[in-house]
């Protein structure tokens, strides 16, 4: 069985996800594997058409079509996005049409499945048989039980794959909707006090419907808007997976965006993205700026501030990316305004980016609460940093310093309470009783909180 691999980590040959597939490798040697680089070698790709006709046709002539990438950011890496970008832009997805493929991810399991979601999107819309993905924590290779599963889930879906056993068709075939292009007025420009906002856009065309809700946007105000542009100048590449920040956070590329543009964001009172849509996401230079923002990735240094968005594209059909928006709002503990998108007529869109921009500038934003997505992912990374202090010490000193280390262990009263608790309904009668009266239990302490309002 041939089968082509994806490899969508940027540190290419060394990446920690390939020895994933260099482990199917040896344990099936009926199999031959033929590897493409395409993150580490995405400037090559983008510059070199042979280069990239090369992977497609490998693709055309395998049995098996293998993604491999780590978790960057709640996705895969902006490399991977941009290279699935390409083969889109220059239409070659046919020479991926009717290949079975699954995914292989490795990370720490923080939202792993929106990553794996993206790429089963991607498979499905480039007509291939896209089997359920894998995803293995980043040591599972190093232990037998997890090692043996990771085995013997490949090993499954590779048989499934000969015997032409295709997996169930998950997204429908939609003809994507085309925004109409935008006609919107010289805004008016609005009253209230300096505050300071941060914009963040891939770079666009000046007659763009993006371009010109940008424009509209940053006319609200009476102060400028600092307003970034992902050139070359700002993001000279994606994140290299390199750990160089996790000691002290700074990071090895040296760019506005490890510079000016992350002390922006630090100070901002609010910080609104702008981006087009591409394939199923916000395009590929947009997604290695946030990969980026791993420098500050386990720490919610932006708490409180207002995050707005702005998108050109159909976000409506979507599911995963508008259920990805407000995760990462939600994770980062900041209200989230928005999206605004040209999906709408020019009058709504209008009316939804005076809104936005009165809500900054009034500091009206509503607070969220805590959901899931901040309180889950914080216990994930809590654990996580404090299993590698020594790796990421800058983190550890944050978490200490904001008293994240919250361990239920270390509420005396309440394993106290649990011990006495325990003792108690060990005796028949006194559960008996307890358990006859939990409802009226249960609402007592709430009942008290109402009276003392």
């Amino acid at each position: 069985m041939r089968i082509t691999v994806i490899n969508g980590s940027p540190k290419g040959k060394n990446s920690v996800t390939l020895q994933y597939v260099n482990a199917l490798q040896k344990t099936l040697p009926d199999c031959t594997f033929t590897t493409f680089h395409v993150a580490a070698e995405l400037r090559m790709l983008e510059r070199q058409p042979e280069r990239l006709e090369q992977v497609v046709s490998e693709v055309q002539s395998c049995d098996f079509v293998l993604w491999s990438f780590p978790v960057y950011y709640t996705l895969v890496p902006g490399q991977l996005k941009r290279f699935i970008e390409i083969v889109e832009e220059r239409g070659l997805t046919a020479g991926f049409a009717h290949k079975p493929a699954c995914a292989l991810s490795t990370s720490i399991r923080f939202f792993d499945h929106s990553a794996h979601e993206y790429l089963h999107e991607i498979s499905e819309r480039w007509d291939m048989h896209a089997f359920r993905g894998y995803s293995c924590h980043m040591d599972d290779l190093l232990h037998e039980e997890p090692r043996g599963k990771f085995l013997a889930y490949f090993e499954g879906v590779f048989r499934l794959s000969r015997e032409r056993a295709w997996p169930r068709r998950r997204y429908v075939r939609e003809t994507p909707v085309v925004p109409r292009r935008l006609k919107l007025p010289v805004p008016s420009m609005l009253q209230g006090p300096p505050r300071r906002v941060v914009l963040v856009s891939t770079v666009e065309e000046k007659d763009t419907n993006l371009a010109r809700m940008i424009a509209y946007f940053k006319g609200c105000f009476p102060f400028s808007v600092s307003h970034f542009q992902l050139n070359e100048e700002t993001l000279r590449s994606g994140c290299l997976g390199c750990l160089h920040c996790s000691v002290d956070n700074v990071c090895a590329v040296k760019d506005k965006t490890a510079g000016e543009l992350r002390d922006a964001l630090h100070e901002a009172d609010a910080i609104v993205y702008a981006a087009p849509l591409k394939d199923v996401f916000l395009d590929g230079r947009f997604k290695m700026f946030m990969d980026r923002r791993f420098i500050d990735g386990h720490c919610p240094v932006t708490h409180g501030k207002s995050l707005g968005v702005i998108l050109s594209g159909p976000l409506r059909q979507l599911a995963n990316t508008r259920f990805l928006l407000d995760a990462l709002a939600d994770m980062f503990r900041m209200p989230l305004l928005g999206p605004v998108t040209d999906e709408d007529p020019p009058d709504e869109v209008v009316r939804q980016l005076t809104t936005m921009a009165d809500t900054i500038l009034r500091d009206t934003a509503l607070a969220p609460s805590p959901s899931f997505y901040t309180v889950g992912g914080m216990k994930l990374f809590r654990d996580f940093v404090w299993a590698n202090s020594a790796l990421f010490p800058a983190d550890h000193r944050y978490y200490k310093k904001h008293l994240f280390y919250d361990f239920p262990q270390k509420q005396v009263g309440k394993r106290l309470q649990n011990l006495g608790l325990s003792v108690a309904f060990a005796l028949p009668q006194v559960r008996k009783v307890v358990w006859s009266k939990m409802i009226h239990y249960m609402l007592v302490p709430y009942q008290r909180a109402i009276e003392k309002l």
